[in-house]
């Protein structure tokens, strides 16, 4: 059974993190993004 993933958390947003959380974006899933520094 496989699931679809709609929504995910990014610990940074720095040059890795904001990679991936555009990756995520143009997909249609939902993020929500944390980044301490």
């Amino acid at each position: 059974m496989s699931k679809l993933i709609s929504k995910v958390a990014c610990i940074g947003g720095g040059v890795i993190g904001g990679g991936w959380i555009a990756r995520f974006l143009l997909n249609g899933i939902d993020v929500a993004v944390h980044d301490p520094s």
